[in-house]
């Protein structure tokens, strides 16, 4: 049985929360500035949106911080992607994952979405691959320049395939670079 999640808005009120489960060990090594200031001054912004991945038995279990909503090229950015610890190997982020890309894509109408991952986050990086994300390029890590960052992709409605496990993979598709056209 595939596991499920559901959205629903972040709010003041689950700060506290966010901030105990992104300061979690063995998230944290992973994440760049953390603490309720920035949770704060994203439920101010209107070009961001946090939401919180709820399981079947309605327990948050995660969440997803979403930026560029307003994107004049409809390309939003998974600035944060979250797991709690107690919720890992059941599935659970692949399924938060599926329900963000499924939400920016109907809610935000974004014909892109994109984000970036260290090098050394193996299990993101094939959870990325797995869900039809390639890489782009990649940026200086903002926390240490001296280390670079992965950007990866999915365009809007990427096909994907399932394999003899019931994990589904990117099929092969020619996808343009940023910034070139999609003729």
């Amino acid at each position: 049985m595939t596991a499920q999640i559901r959205l629903g808005p972040a709010g003041p009120e689950h700060v506290p929360w966010l901030v105990e489960v992104e300061s979690e060990p063995s998230g944290r090594v992973f994440l760049g500035h953390i603490g309720a200031d920035y949770h704060h001054r994203w439920l101010l912004d209107p070009d961001i949106e946090q939401v919180i991945g709820v399981t079947e038995d309605q327990e948050p279990a995660g969440f997803v911080v979403l930026a560029g909503l307003h994107s004049p090229d409809r390309s939003i950015e998974v600035r944060r992607i979250v797991l709690a610890a107690d919720f890992r190997g059941r599935g659970l982020g692949r399924a938060l994952l599926r329900a963000a890309l499924e939400h920016s894509e109907q809610t935000h109408r974004a014909s892109r979405v994109w984000l970036d991952v260290k090098p050394e986050n193996a299990t993101a990086r094939n959870l990325y691959d797995s869900e039809g994300f390639t890489s782009f390029g990649s940026t200086p890590d903002p926390l240490d320049p001296s280390q670079a960052l992965i950007l990866m992709e999915r365009l809007a409605n990427t096909p994907r395939t399932p394999d003899e496990n019931g994990l589904t993979h990117a099929r092969e598709t020619s996808h343009p670079g940023p910034g070139q056209s999609r003729a």
